[in-house]
């Protein structure tokens, strides 16, 4: 298997697959090797970057649940003290966060192959606002989510839970986020829309990029690795402009003995 973080091994392997597809020797395209190394460089750089992050995420987790242990035995000892307890609330929600961006990172570094496999479209979502772990004031509205999915069960999941959470925390504490399945063969397009201050179009131009944010309490991680998983096992994700709120489209093929 060739490494996706060596931009050289990368090119020799397309010129040589390219030299197959065209029944010619390999040394007949050695010349375009360094174009084809400059063009695929970006790539194995965002490779490497990934599995650097993957590590030191890997190496995170362990001190995280030491202060997560700690912050629950504080809790304990503070309740009778109101301003004691406001302050081991926000490190309960600092340590939530950084819980979710470790496992961010962790999911970009991931080398763990895409696995699909026909499941039930209803008990996935379920799992997923389950995941989600969204506070009992908000408002979540499910329409017409029925049908089989070829996907990759974990992985989409965690899509649909990074979803919920950017939608809530984009509308802000009294918000409804709509949500909504229609089918487009070979699809079911599952249409998530809240009613917040959506997102200035000039810049949604960068929401799928790795490390771009607009909220204070995003990391830029969530919608760069959404997407690549969605795209990985056969759908995608995008970003729809809408006169109210914000909407994306997460599209889930449909399992093949339903089509």
């Amino acid at each position: 298997m060739h490494d996706p973080s060596d931009p050289n091994e990368l090119a020799r392997a397309v010129c040589d697959a390219v030299a197959a597809a065209l029944g010619r020797d390999p040394s007949d395209v050695i010349a375009a090797r360094p174009a084809v190394q400059a063009l695929l460089a970006p790539f194995a750089a965002n490779v490497a970057a990934g599995r650097v992050a993957g590590s030191a995420a890997h190496e995170l987790r362990n001190p995280l649940a030491v202060v997560a242990t700690s912050a629950s035995i504080l809790e304990s000892r503070t309740s009778n003290d109101k301003r004691a307890s406001d302050h081991v609330a926000k490190i309960q929600r600092q340590i939530a966060l950084a819980t979710r961006i470790v496992g961010d990172m962790v999911e970009a570094g991931s080398a763990r192959p895409i696995s699909r496999e026909p499941v039930l479209l209803e008990p996935l979502l379920s799992q997923a606002i389950e995941d989600a772990a969204l506070p009992d004031s908000l408002r979540l509205e499910v329409r017409s989510c029925e049908g089989r999915v070829l996907v990759d069960p974990r992985r989409t999941r965690q899509i649909l839970s990074n979803l919920l959470r950017n939608s809530f925390a984009a509308a802000g504490g009294s918000a409804t986020v709509t949500l909504r399945a229609r089918v487009e063969s070979p699809y079911i397009v599952l249409s998530m829309q809240d009613d917040g201050p959506g997102i200035d179009p000039a810049t949604s131009v960068r929401l799928f990029s790795l490390g771009a944010t607009f909220s204070d309490a995003g990391h830029g991680f969530g919608l760069a690795i959404a997407r690549s998983f969605a795209r990985a096992q056969g759908g995608d994700l995008t970003f729809v402009p809408s006169e109210r709120g914000a909407r994306f489209d997460l599209s889930l093929l449909i399992a093949e003995d339903e089509r």
